[in-house]
This record gives C-alpha cells, sequence and structure tokens, in this order.
C-alpha cells in the first residue's frame, strides 16, 4: 500500500499532469487545396510524456503496484470498510473506461487501389499501450508497426498523441482518486498517515 501511494505521488509531480491541468491543449489542423495538411499539437512536450509514461507503466504491468496487483490484495484484505469498496468499484471504473472506444479510428489501405482492408476503432486501452508499448517503453514489434504507419501521416501522428494524452489524464484522473482511498485505509488498519502530494506551483523540470 505504501508503495502504490509513493509510485502515484511521483505521477501527481509530474510536469505532464500540470500542463494538460494548466495549459491549452489540443489539436490544429490547416491546410489549403492543392498543398499538405498541416497538423499541429498543443500540450506536454516529449520529454513530460516520456517522464510520465516511466512511472504510469508501473501501474499497468504486473509489477506490485499495478491496478491488478492492487485489487487482489484489497479483495484479500480480511477487513470491512467503506475505503475499501470505494477503491475496488473506482477501479472496477477505470477498466471500464479503458475498454470503452476512443475517437481514434485507424483504418489500413491498398497501395494499388486505396481500398480499407483493415479498420480499427482504438480503445482507450490500445491507445494507451500503442504509445507505452508500441515506442516509448521496451517496444512490442507489432505495436511498434503499427505505431509507425499512423506516424506516416502527420494528421494521424498528431491525432494519436493529443488522443494518448486525454486517455491518459483520465486514468490518472482515477488512479489519484485510488490513492486517496488507499491512504484513508491505511490509516484505518495502521494510525499512520501517508503523504499526498498536492503540488500548489508549477514542478521543476519533468
Amino acid at each position: 500500500m505504501q508503495l502504490f501511494n509513493e509510485t502515484v505521488n511521483r505521477l501527481r509531480r509530474r510536469k505532464f499532469v500540470h500542463d494538460m491541468v494548466t495549459k491549452p491543449s489540443g489539436v490544429t489542423i490547416s491546410g489549403r487545396i492543392g498543398e499538405r495538411i498541416k497538423a499541429e499539437i498543443r500540450g506536454p512536450d516529449e520529454e513530460a510524456v516520456d517522464a510520465m509514461i516511466l512511472a504510469l507503466r508501473l501501474l499497468k504491468q504486473n509489477d506490485p503496484t499495478s491496478l491488478r496487483r492492487m485489487a487482489q490484495l484489497y479483495e484479500r484484505l480480511p477487513v470491512e470498510s467503506p475505503h475499501k469498496t470505494y477503491f475496488l468499484d473506482a477501479r472496477a471504473k477505470i477498466n471500464a473506461q479503458l475498454d470503452e472506444e476512443s475517437e481514434l479510428l485507424y483504418e489500413r489501405r491498398q497501395k494499388k487501389t486505396g481500398k480499407v482492408v483493415y479498420r480499427e476503432r482504438f480503445t482507450n486501452r490500445r491507445v494507451l499501450d500503442l504509445l507505452i508499448y508500441g515506442e516509448r517503453a521496451h517496444p512490442n514489434p507489432k505495436l511498434r508497426a503499427l505505431v509507425q504507419d499512423l506516424r506516416k501521416s502527420d494528421v494521424t501522428s498528431v491525432l494519436l498523441d493529443n488522443t494518448f494524452n486525454i486517455v491518459a489524464l483520465e486514468f490518472l484522473d482515477g488512479v489519484f482518486y485510488l490513492q486517496i482511498q488507499n491512504a484513508a485505509l491505511y490509516q484505518e488498519l495502521t494510525g499512520k498517515a501517508f503523504t499526498i502530494d498536492w503540488p500548489t506551483s508549477p514542478p521543476v523540470g519533468s
């Protein structure tokens, strides 16, 4: 429980969270007939995203701090507490949100005919996995190939990054709630309090 709290505190301190909450974010697509379409993204820079991913993946893999392992721990706890219930319910809600479809639609076409041979509406979970395991951290070959295909177009590349930022922030919002319930239950069980970081000023670095 303490390790989970420390991991989430690192995420709270990340520049990614501060930038997404306090600065404009989104996508601008522009162009004229006969000209190449331009696509630009507003939001956290790559360094901020990379730093956030390093901590975020500890919640998604099979680490002791992963949400799956934490839920298993909570289910085994021989206690009755609203904070235990809140934690497990919120974790289930996060899973449901991850399985919802995002706005990102991927189509692969034949080069000669232009016919669509594959179409996928990415789920939120898929979007996270694409950037985390397809590009940034220990790339999976199949996911990497898919990301590289998406990067061929400026528009789809920017849309992928922006969708990732939105989904990651929603995921982190749920995780921050889990941290609050985790700290409350720990205090009930031990009489000791965890420190939860509530940044009041912009973080230094990433």
